[in-house]
């Protein structure tokens, strides 16, 4: 063997020794962190189990409760309002969902809650009591509770009335009652109120009558369109006959014949889904499809239109008036 052999040899077996040590040292370091990973785990072991022991006695403790069957019942329930209901009732819903909870807290304000149980308490009672006769209802009549009992309901069947008959409250202020002027106050409907006629000046007993104002019928009509939307064919109602011959143009004349004013983008939104659904459906949509289809919805389409709103969109539109409206 040659010195240069030799020389090649002893740096081979260098680098093999170092690569050795070198392998020893990485498995010795591999074995401590198995043998720290076995400690830690003997250590969470019993934790792991107190844990999940724990988690088993909450679970237990809820199903004996009944939060399973409670919430198996409750997807349930949701089934049957996904079934029941479209996602128009719930725009719609989302759309009221402000006055929906002033009623819940208007309904369920102390006041409200004592008044409602001393009603059912008084409906119980009822039971014990004889036949009341018509002069001991007049009797009764001259009790102040009674008195104010028979305001309440009447301010009730009033608002009820109103709302049957589509009228917008009244401007007359509740009774101021104590223990009814919080609910009759909430009873008032969230639209927005008819401006109230002034009331006429007080007249002089011996103050002359004033001469009867002859009328003036043809004066009283409304006027006819502009030409030349004068000359288009129209129905009985005054809507146009036929759609085709509607314009921007049209629409103007018939809003400021019509009393709404000046058209802006936002009627137009309304008057362009109109058309649009009357195309489709060939019908006029009523003010609910408006208001949902438009996007403005209801307050919009009454704050945009306020005088009959489903008749007067459809006449602005160049279509006919949807059936049911008045």
């Amino acid at each position: 063997m040659t010195t240069h052999q030799s020389t090649d040899l002893v740096a081979a077996l260098t680098l093999l020794t170092k690569e050795v040590q070198t392998l020893r040292t990485e498995v010795g370091e591999l074995r401590r962190t198995q043998r720290k990973g076995a400690e830690l785990m003997d250590e969470l072991g019993p934790i792991g189990k107190e844990v999940m022991d724990g988690a088993m006695e909450s679970l237990g403790a809820l199903e004996q409760k009944g939060y399973f069957n409670f919430g198996k019942e409750l997807v349930g329930v949701l089934d049957h309002i996904v079934a029941g209901y479209t996602a128009e009732d719930v725009k719609d819903l989302g759309e009221n969902v402000v006055t929906i909870l002033d009623t819940v807290r208007a309904v369920t304000q102390p006041g409200m809650l004592v008044f409602a149980q001393q009603a059912g308490e008084a409906i119980e009672a009822g039971d014990q009591q004889g036949p009341v006769g018509m002069w001991d209802m007049v009797k009764a009549s001259k009790d102040q509770d009674v008195q104010h009992g028979m305001a309440v309901m009447l301010s009730i069947v009033r608002q009820i009335g109103r709302t049957a008959r589509g009228q917008r409250p009244s401007g007359r202020a509740a009774p101021k009652h104590p223990k009814y002027a919080a609910m009759a106050g909430r009873l008032a409907s969230n639209r927005p109120r008819r401006a109230q006629r002034p009331r006429p000046a007080q007249r002089s007993v011996n103050a002359p009558k004033p001469a009867p104002v002859a009328v003036n019928v043809a004066a009283a009509t409304a006027a006819p369109l502009p030409a030349p939307f004068d000359a288009l064919k129209t129905d009985g109602n005054g809507h146009l006959w036929d759609p085709n011959d509607w314009s921007v143009e049209y629409a103007q004349a018939a809003a400021t014949q019509a009393g709404v004013g000046p058209l802006t983008d936002e009627h137009f939104v309304v008057l362009d889904y109109a058309r649009t659904a009357f195309a489709e459906a060939k019908k006029s949509p009523n003010v609910r499809a408006l208001a949902n289809g438009s996007g403005v919805g209801t307050k919009g389409i009454y704050k945009l239109f306020p005088k009959k709103p489903g008749p007067t969109i459809a006449k602005l539109a160049g279509i006919p008036k949807p059936v049911g409206c008045i």
